[in-house]
């Protein structure tokens, strides 16, 4: 066997896959340094949100806690407002002109009866009316008007007497069913 002396030159790559080496090399040291800059600014976006955070939490003045100490004031107004409107009882039905509903005395007042004086409290029964009229006849005709309304339950008269002008002052006792003064939101 022979021996060869002259050495051979090594095979050499193709230049694309020099070229490709070389980029892949490049990639991976700019990705390295990309996650060093990055990482970089979240420490210092993370220790300028804590300073940041503890410059405002220091710089509450007096002025901004009573500005906020206010304002918990007035947010515990409006829930009591709105806690005033939810359980509100609309009382139109009673007495009427809203949109144009009639309410039970509005629609059920004798036309010779003239209404001086109420005691009315949703909720608690009787209405107490004071009225004056010219007759005792007009009178049962008011009971009777009041008698027939549905949403009346009873009517009873507790004093009738006739004043110095001759005309009859009375007081009735109205009995109203509850289901009268149903909230606004069930009405419709």
């Amino acid at each position: 066997m022979p021996i060869q002396i002259i050495p051979k030159e090594a095979a050499k790559l193709p230049l694309w896959q020099n070229i490709m080496f070389y980029f892949s090399i490049g990639l991976v040291l700019s990705m390295l340094g990309s996650y060093g800059i990055l990482y970089h600014f979240t420490k210092k976006a993370v220790k300028d949100f804590n300073n940041i955070d503890n410059a405002i939490k220091q710089g509450k003045t007096e002025q901004i806690l009573t500005l906020e100490n206010q304002m918990k004031s007035y947010r515990v107004k409006i829930d009591d407002f709105v806690s005033l409107i939810n359980n509100h009882k609309f009382s139109y039905n009673f007495f009427g002109r809203l949109e144009d509903k009639i309410g039970v005395l509005e629609k059920d007042t004798h036309p010779k009866v003239f209404f001086n004086n109420m005691t009315f409290s949703i909720g608690k029964n009787p209405v107490v009316i004071s009225g004056i009229t010219e007759s005792f006849e007009i009178i049962a005709q008011q009971i009777f008007l009041f008698q027939n309304d549905p949403a009346v339950n009873s009517v009873t008269i507790t004093k009738a007497e006739i004043n110095k002008e001759g005309k009859i002052e009375f007081n009735l006792n109205i009995f109203l069913d509850p289901a009268l003064f149903q909230n606004l939101m069930l009405l419709k």
